[in-house]
């Protein structure tokens, strides 16, 4: 019961701390920054992070690539919306490193799951 009410918490830690990390960059006036035109970023990378946050703290190590993926995609569609600038257009290659990187890991992540679960 108490690992949920610490996984919701976090969950709405990071809402709060990107939607306000947003609303301040709003109000600097360096970006025109709507805040409806970020949500569907913002919500992938809050269901990303929370994932890999969560995930993290289990010691499941082998399996943080979808999360990866979520906050990657969610932060470019929130740079897309903020910047003057096509930053989906990054994704393939992005992807295409971080599926490298993936399985570059995979035994170390493996062995290192394997080693923290309980005998």
């Amino acid at each position: 019961m108490a690992r949920d009410r610490g996984n919701r918490d976090l969950l709405i830690g990071l809402v709060f701390v990107i939607v306000g990390g947003v609303l301040l960059i709003d109000q600097t006036g360096v970006f025109d920054v709507s805040l409806s035109d970020a949500l569907f970023g913002l919500v992938l990378a809050t269901v990303g992070l929370y994932l890999f946050a969560t995930r993290y703290r289990a010691g499941r190590l082998d399996r943080l690539f979808v999360p990866s993926l979520l906050v990657l995609f969610g932060a470019l569609s929130v740079v897309d919306a903020v910047v003057d600038w096509d930053a989906t257009a990054y994704f393939v290659p992005l992807l295409v490193v971080l599926l490298g990187a993936a399985f570059l890991t995979r035994e170390w992540r493996r062995e290192r799951t394997r080693d923290d679960r309980p005998k």
